[in-house]
């Protein structure tokens, strides 16, 4: 992910950098101290649990962030939208149902 990125956000921030300013470097660091505790996790989780399970709640990342789209930034869906989180839970509820049955 950060091979891709990295030169893209690079080239795009010399053009258009912002400076952040005062409570914005609070964010920026609260960011990316969650976001490496995230990652230090998930490897955790990847290490020591059944692969299949924790593969199929990755997936859940989609319907965290609509979620999050929804309730802070007042964004609307559309029936498909809605349609395809349903489809992604029900994704995830029967594979996690198949593979404690064997």
């Amino acid at each position: 992910f950060p091979l891709i990125t990295i030169p893209f956000v690079g080239i795009y921030s010399i053009f258009d950098w912002k400076t952040p300013q005062g409570i914005d470097w609070f964010y920026l660091i609260l960011v990316g101290i969650l976001t490496q505790l995230a990652q230090y996790y998930m490897t955790l989780s990847y290490q020591t649990a059944n692969l299949s399970k924790v593969s199929s709640l990755t997936y859940l990342g989609v319907v965290y962030a609509l979620g999050i789209g929804f309730f802070f930034f007042e964004e609307t869906y559309s029936l498909y939208s809605l349609l395809g989180i349903g489809l992604i839970i029900l994704a995830i509820l029967f594979n996690m149902r198949v593979k404690t049955s064997k």
